[in-house]
């Protein structure tokens, strides 16, 4: 195994190219994903959304508690443009949300992504 250290925002260019470059898959489970229209997706989520379109599955667990999807820009909204997206392209990509009550957790905090079943990241970075 090797271990690469990612410490943003030196090296957290990272993250972008772990998710540009997979080839089969791109799980992803994160507190949240932020800063994103269809005209203009956050950078990782692009990243993403690329890749599917070259053929990957990509799915996306997002926090589904009270401060997830409370707002009128958070994750309900989130996984409803990655789902607009998906059936508009025909692409292999779910969002979904995690209700923590259902889990026995307060709230999905975890930042990690598997690419290609083989490539992880376990992060803590915003």
């Amino acid at each position: 195994m090797t271990v690469y250290p990612v410490l943003a925002p030196d090296t957290a260019y990272v993250v972008e190219d772990l998710i540009t470059d997979a080839e089969r898959s791109v799980d992803i489970d994160v507190a949240s994903i932020r800063n994103g229209t269809e005209d203009r997706l956050n950078p990782y989520l692009e990243a993403a959304v690329q890749a599917s379109r070259r053929g990957a599955t990509f799915g996306v667990l997002l926090d589904g508690s009270r401060h997830g999807v409370s707002g009128e820009e958070d994750n309900d909204e989130m996984a409803a443009l990655i789902t607009a997206i998906a059936r508009r392209e025909d692409l292999p990509l779910e969002a979904r949300i995690a209700v923590p009550e259902t889990l026995g957790i307060r709230s999905v905090h975890n930042k990690g992504v598997i690419v290609d079943g083989n490539r992880v990241l376990v992060s803590a970075v915003n």
